[in-house]
């Protein structure tokens, strides 16, 4: 389950994946009360479809899982509550490495939809 969950993460976030598993959890771990309660299942269901999807036979409920369409709001949120905390540093080297880590995630972002945008484009001769 959990290797599965991580190839996928791995697969659509690349080499920012373990950005995004470190910003959910200083993300949870920043809240409190029902606040962070919310945001621990929520980021458990990712953990939960992918087990409920693993090894099952044929066309099942959650044989075409959406765990990633479901936790991606809270990875985008967290992402730029990390972005934001980084830039609110009064250390010029974290406010410089927060840009540029948000400048790297555009351009990954801007490469992965022009890639799929190229995929979807057919020429007729």
């Amino acid at each position: 389950m959990v290797r599965k969950a991580g190839w996928r993460l791995w697969v659509f976030y690349g080499l920012f994946a373990p950005l995004v598993v470190f910003a959910v959890l200083r993300f949870a771990w920043a809240l409190t009360g029902s606040q962070a309660r919310m945001v621990w299942a929520w980021g458990l269901t990712y953990l939960t479809l992918n087990l409920a999807s693993g090894g099952l036979p044929g066309p099942n409920l959650v044989r075409y899982n959406k765990d990633l369409e479901i936790v991606a709001p809270l990875f985008c949120v967290a992402l730029g509550a990390l972005a934001h905390a980084a830039w609110r540093s009064s250390r010029a080297s974290v406010r410089l490495l927060s840009f540029a880590g948000s400048l790297a995630w555009l351009a990954f972002a801007a490469g992965r939809a022009w890639a799929a945008l190229a995929d979807r484009i057919v020429l007729e001769r």
